[in-house]
């Protein structure tokens, strides 16, 4: 047994491993003598490429154990680097043109001619034309190879080589990593171009075949199911949609990511809409003389939309003084359904205060059954009435306010319609534009009528921006003066208004831009600039901010905790939708990239995924923070987190070897005890997504580093040998070609570029 051992070892270290060039090029055995055999037949001259150090066993246990941990690291970081791993083959398509050649097979030889001509074009596949079946993570995996001979290369799915072949690592490698015609690179910003940073191609990643496709969050389509609305691309919700399951579930090979996702859309869907039944409710009467004086205080004196001056003060107090003076009130009736919805709109928001100051849990069922709101559904009567009839300011006040007042968490998510019946109304008033001097204004209605438009309009910008719809205005249509500009002495609710308005401007651009984007293939250099100009606006704009909220100083007084807050979640939103082209694999934009640009598309897409997850994870550690209750607004306590929670998700699947997988995990259970508290502060809202997202990104980071670890066994009882090691940090790892140099690709021993057939592994393997 010994002696047969030996023999076969013998064997191997004897086998020539290199052809001369003419044997390479006629695909035909080269016995490595100098000259060979078949160069002497056929009078050639008979020369050798360089050869590169071969790696040769180690006798000691120890030593060898050793050496397999460095190859098993270097083999990982060249998986993290190959795009085709996971891939089915029938998931790819190729395409040529007219003067084209087609692929070699993959038995081809590397460097032949036959091999460099290979000019192709990669496509993926429409799903409905060929369905992609379920594989399994991208985690290295051992099979052997047709001699016998344990193969550790071959780490990677074997699906992926009867789709490619190796050309020259030297000039051709670029080709078929990405799709190639002409010169130019075709690709999607979530697709792989070989570098350190970028995750693994999956057919999901660029499923929308057609520029103008769009699934949005629907798994059907809403005419199949009236509670769905649309939320398309860069929403809250877009993980949800077809591109974005079968990314997931194609990475973690875990099927149960659809119904999760199908639940949580369920969920959120039943929430957007009222039941026919609300409006069955007999209204609610007004409340006497002294609860309505304390609804008005509380809301004037608690709510923190109140503090940016959507309703004048003065004039709501003086009109209703004169509605309990019934002496002075034969005109005010309930035919006068601006001033019946703006009272009962300040009712419900005062009630609410109340309610909640006096109760520490609360049931959306309970809320619901409160008097807060009744007066609502009140106010909400008389919408038609409002919008078809004719109108005044307090109109467009009680659309605003009833607007801000739907965005507690424990209310029906109405504040999409009502935001924009608010500003078509505030447009068909001109409220957008700067009032000439010939209307002779009074300087209090100036600045009622410019916070009043930006507060909408910020409002409006933001609910774009999560829900993933169109804008309802372009800025250039758009004169009217900011509120810092119409007000001599800012109070800070007024400077933080500004300043949000500024912000929700850059908001709307980015998502006007990349409209644009998605419409055509831009360059790098476009993407690239363009990347870089949002990225400076934003930076200019928290600079400006106040100190108490850049730096976390002591707020002064008239500033909101709330309205600070809003500042920190909403710069957090920018900076995410900005850098969404690049680190969402599912949310791709199609880039025309040139073959020399591709380590610079990997220094960028490597930068935003840095700014992106530091910003996550310091968004997270400031949870703990907050206070919920039922008027708590859905962007502080729902929305931010659970995009928050989708963006370190996607950073674990794509990199579930990075030395930093453990402590994410464990922030992503901090957003699981937000959510717990959410629970706890609204007893019969729950979320169960959150949970079971943590708990399959710890399933499937424990099932890929328990592949990874078992590679690897001692010779002694077939243990796995502890492995401490991880990878390096992701931004610091060598080159891609770098990488590839220290392999001898060369050898004719390579049916793919995945096999060493020299190695020699523990006998256990």
């Amino acid at each position: 047994m010994v002696d047969a051992q030996q023999s076969s070892s013998h064997a191997r270290r004897h086998k020539t491993s290199m052809a001369c060039n003419y044997c390479r090029v006629k695909k035909i055995k080269c016995d490595g003598a100098h000259p060979c055999a078949n160069c002497k037949d056929h009078g050639m001259s008979c020369a050798f490429a360089a050869t590169r150090r071969r790696h040769t066993a180690t006798t000691n246990a120890s030593a060898r154990a050793d050496e397999i941990l460095r190859l098993r690291d270097r083999l990982s970081r060249v998986e993290s680097r190959l795009p085709v791993a996971g891939q089915p083959p029938a998931a790819f398509v190729h395409t040529f043109s007219a003067n084209m050649d087609p692929l070699p097979p993959a038995t081809s030889v590397p460097g032949t001619n036959e091999g460099r001509q290979a000019s192709h074009h990669i496509v993926l596949q429409s799903p409905e034309a060929s369905p992609v079946p379920q594989v399994s993570p991208s985690v290295p995996v051992i099979e052997r190879n047709a001699s016998g001979l344990d193969n550790v290369g071959k780490r990677l799915h074997v699906e992926a080589e009867e789709a490619l072949s190796l050309p020259n690592a030297s000039d051709s490698w670029p080709t078929i990593l990405s799709p190639l015609c002409n010169n130019n690179y075709d690709i999607c910003a979530g697709s792989n171009v070989p570098n350190e940073m970028n995750p693994i191609l999956t057919p999901s990643a660029t499923l929308n075949t057609e520029p103008h496709e769009d699934d949005g969050s629907c798994i059907c389509p809403p005419e199949e199911e009236p509670t769905f609305e649309y939320h398309g691309p860069g929403s809250f919700l877009d993980i949800c949609s077809r591109a974005g399951v079968e990314w997931v579930t194609e990475k973690c090979g875990d099927s149960s990511f659809r119904a999760m996702t199908q639940k949580l859309t369920t969920d959120i869907s039943h929430r957007l809409k009222l039941p026919s039944s609300a409006f069955a409710r007999e209204r609610e009467p007004d409340p006497d003389e002294t609860m309505a004086w304390k609804y008005t205080q509380a809301y004037f004196n608690g709510d923190p939309y109140a503090s940016y001056g959507l309703i004048g003060r003065d004039r709501f107090e003086a009109r209703l003084r004169v509605h309990y003076s019934p002496q002075d009130n034969p005109s005010c009736s309930e035919s006068d359904s601006d001033w019946y919805a703006l009272r009962n709109v300040v009712f419900a928001c005062g009630s609410r205060s109340l309610l909640t100051a006096s109760s520490t849990s609360l049931s959306q069922e309970q809320f619901l059954q409160s008097r807060s709101w009744s007066y609502f559904l009140n106010a909400l009567s008389v919408h038609n009435e409002m919008m078809f009839c004719h109108s005044s300011l307090s109109t467009i006040e009680a659309l605003a306010a009833m607007t801000f007042y739907v965005e507690g968490v424990a209310c029906p998510s109405l504040d999409f319609m009502l935001c924009l019946d608010a500003m078509k109304l505030a447009l068909s008033k001109g409220f957008h534009r700067k009032p000439p001097r010939a209307w002779n204004l009074a300087p209090h209605v100036i600045r009622s009528r410019s916070t009043l438009w930006w507060a909408i309009y910020s409002f409006e910008r933001v609910n774009a921006f999560r829900s993933g719809r169109p804008l309802a205005i372009c800025d250039e249509e758009i004169t009217c003066q900011l509120p810092s500009e119409v007000w001599v002495d800012a109070t800070p609710a007024v400077q933080l208004l500004t300043s949000a308005t500024r912000l929700s401007r850059l908001l709307g651009e980015v998502t006007r831009r990349y409209t644009q984007l998605r419409l055509r293939k831009p360059t790098l250099q476009e993407v690239s600039e363009i990347l870089a100009d949002f990225c400076s606006q934003r930076d200019t704009l928290w600079n400006e901010l106040p100190a108490y909220v850049s730096q976390n100083k002591r707020l002064p007084t008239g500033a909101e905790k709330q309205q600070v807050l809003y500042q920190h979640y909403t710069h957090f939103g920018v900076l995410m939708r900005i850098h969404s082209i690049l680190i969402h694999p599912w949310n791709a934009i199609s880039i025309n990239l040139q073959p020399e640009e591709r380590d610079r598309y990997a220094a960028l897409k490597a930068e935003s995924t840095s700014i992106c997850i530091e910003a996550v994870r310091t968004f997270i550690r400031d949870l703990p923070q907050l206070d919920i209750d039922v008027s708590s607004p859905k962007w502080l306590v729902f929305l931010y987190p659970l995009m928050a929670l989708v963006h370190l998700f996607t950073h674990i699947v794509q990199y579930p070897y990075s030395p930093t997988v453990s402590s994410d995990i464990a922030l992503m259970h901090v957003i699981g005890g937000h959510f717990n508290f959410l629970e706890y502060a609204i007893s019969d809202m729950t979320w169960p997504f959150v949970r079971e997202i943590a708990n399959l990104t710890r399933r499937y980071v424990h099932k890929a580093n328990k592949e990874v670890t078992s590679i690897v066994r001692s010779d002694n009882g077939h243990q796995p040998i502890a492995d401490t090691r991880r990878f390096d940090n992701y931004e610091s790892q060598a080159p891609f070609d770098d990488i590839l140099n220290q392999l001898d690709l060369e050898s004719e021993e390579w049916g793919t570029i995945f096999g060493w057939p020299d190695l020699e592994l523990p006998p256990s393997l």
